[in-house]
């Protein structure tokens, strides 16, 4: 059974580094998620006076100042929603000003609610381009900010908006008082919240209805607070499980999450899968025959509906998808990202915010490449990354699958290593040998058919009963002709690297990303280079002084220590 372990809460992460920094404690966070998302959030914490250090992996040590304090600060938080609306918030307590903005898709998501409020609550805010949007200066007096305490809020657009008021309030000199007028969409992110703040020793009412709050000032912040698992980014083994019928045991799901996004368990369990929980540990044990989703509501757990989606799309029968309001608003319209699911030939009806998806086992790529945008959007490229595995299930290994995803990097936001982990759990990883051929101090290298990154080394993958030295020499006759003869250097390989392609290389296929490559040192005997044209368009024999400008600066800060 395949072990499976995935990253620390994005929103937990997020709400625990701006608890810290309110403290008056040094405070041991434990779990971090290390992420572009909790790397913006820190960076504008550093530069308000809170000092962060690394105490191990996912472990880090904050301390707070004795009061935050800007002057003109500029904090830049790319497309990280919390980030934005609790560093907004923040801004009550802050002395001074400072400038917030992200990138472009985040001046498009709405602030409007969260700064009225922050208005009545005495912060002065002033929006540089769009009124009710970033980027904007914020300024404040701490010691004049919410002299009212109470507060009305629209909770409708975001509950990221009362969740940022709610944990500034304990540092408010009278504490906070909030009053939703309308609703609030993704309660369980609310209620996580309420959690939170009084696991670090918050003093909170809640009304029957979920629509009061109060707030008194003041909080025990623990000594360690260890960061619980990602909800959202466990659906991803989760689903991966069920449509590639291998069982997977989740090693770190914990046992108190504290997210709604849990509640996808239910539909996995749904499908006809058998969850079993030991302490920490989860085990799925799908069932070969998936049986049918159903309807679903994904109001409480937006962020796993797309997961949901890409299930219903091999679920048999109708699945009807309602509460997605949300989902056209965060860090891309992503109802009108999941519509190329019909590019997979997925029978999918959209009627406003609601979505309908008829299943089969006829989900296929009907053009030779269909190309999936995943719009820069963590949750599009990571959901998609789970559907492209199961079309590719019982294709040619030795194929390179015909599904791509745009800007596969951006699950930096949350999962930077994805595809890594996503490639473990295919398991179908061919190990690459690469031969470093020299001849009177000149080094073979070989050009890739490809835009960018095409020169490296010959190399190819290991096919099953060869060893590395043979499939290296195989791949050089194969790739540059059949009568070379080289003697290979030594028993083992010189180097070994674990590919993590940079940005503009070609990281869509998931048997190729994190393949591990072993570099074998060789001499050339005799024979000539006449270059496979398919697999090849050119080569060159040069220096060790000029190979830097041939390679891409990764591969060539890789192989120069092999030489």
């Amino acid at each position: 059974m395949k072990k499976v372990y995935v990253p620390g809460s994005k929103s937990i992460t997020n709400r625990a580094l701006l608890l810290a920094a309110l403290s008056h404690k040094p405070i041991e966070l434990r779990n971090v998620l290390d992420s572009d998302d909790s790397k913006y959030m820190q960076a504008a914490l550093k530069t308000l006076g809170v000092e962060i250090k690394g105490q191990g992996k996912n472990v880090l040590l904050i301390t707070p100042p004795k009061s935050l304090k800007a002057k003109q600060a500029e904090l830049f938080i790319g497309n990280a929603g919390t980030a934005a609306r609790f560093l907004s918030a923040l801004s009550l307590v802050v002395e001074g000003e400072f400038k917030l903005s992200g990138v472009d898709r985040m001046h498009e998501r709405p602030q409007e609610d969260l700064i009225k409020a922050l208005r009545d609550l005495g912060g002065e805010i002033k929006c540089l381009k769009n009124e009710g949007y970033l980027p904007a200066d914020f300024k404040s007096h701490s010691s004049q900010a919410a002299k009212t305490p109470t507060v009305e809020l629209s909770g409708k657009v975001s509950s990221q908006f009362l969740s940022g008021l709610m944990l500034v309030a304990p540092a408010l000199p009278h504490g906070l008082s909030i009053q939703i007028n309308d609703s609030i969409p993704s309660r369980p992110y609310v209620e996580m919240t309420v959690e939170i703040l009084r696991i670090w020793g918050a003093k909170i009412e809640v009304s029957d209805d979920f629509l009061s709050f109060k707030i008194e000032p003041g909080f025990n912040a623990p000594a360690v607070y260890e960061i619980p698992s990602d909800m959202s980014s466990a659906s991803y083994p989760l689903a991966w499980s069920v449509l590639r019928g291998a069982p997977i045991s989740i090693e770190n799901f914990g046992t108190n999450t504290l997210q709604g996004d849990e509640k996808f368990l239910e539909v996995i369990e749904k499908t006809g899968a058998k969850i079993t929980r030991n302490g920490a540990k989860l085990k799925v044990e799908p069932n070969f025959d998936l049986a049918p989703m159903g309807d679903w509501n994904w109001e409480s757990m937006p962020d796993v509906s797309m997961t949901g989606m890409v299930l219903a799309s091999f679920c048999p029968g109708s699945s009807k998808f309602t509460g997605l309001e949300s989902l056209r608003v965060k860090e891309c319209d992503r109802i009108f990202a999941m519509e190329q699911l019909s590019h997979l030939n997925v029978d999918m009806k959209v009627e406003g915010n609601k979505v309908e998806i008829v299943g089969s086992h006829s989900v296929k790529v009907m053009e030779d490449v269909v190309s999936i945008n995943s719009y820069d959007d963590h949750r599009i490229a990571m959901c998609f990354g789970v559907l492209k595995a199961a079309i590719d299930l019982g294709a040619d290994p030795h194929q390179k699958s015909r599904v791509k995803i745009t800007e596969p990097e951006c699950v930096a936001k949350t999962w930077p290593d994805f595809w890594l982990h996503l490639a473990d759990w295919e398991n179908q990883l061919r190990p690459v040998s690469a031969l470093i051929l020299t001849n009177n101090e000149k080094y073979l290298i070989v050009k890739k058919p490809r835009k960018d990154n095409a020169w490296q080394f010959p190399q190819g993958g290991v096919d099953e009963g060869e060893t590395g030295r043979q499939a290296a020499v195989r791949e050089l006759r194969e790739e540059c002709g059949e009568s070379l003869t080289v003697k290979i250097k030594g028993e083992r390989p010189v180097g070994e690297y674990r590919y993590v392609f940079p940005k503009n290389f070609d990281r869509h296929d998931a048997r190729i990303i994190g393949a591990k490559v072993e570099f074998f040192a060789a001499d050339y005997v005799e024979g000539e280079v006449e270059v496979d044209q398919v697999e090849i368009v050119d080569f060159a024999w040069v220096s060790e002084k000029e190979l830097e400008s041939y390679f891409s600066t990764e591969y060539w800060h890789t192989v120069r220590d092999f030489l």
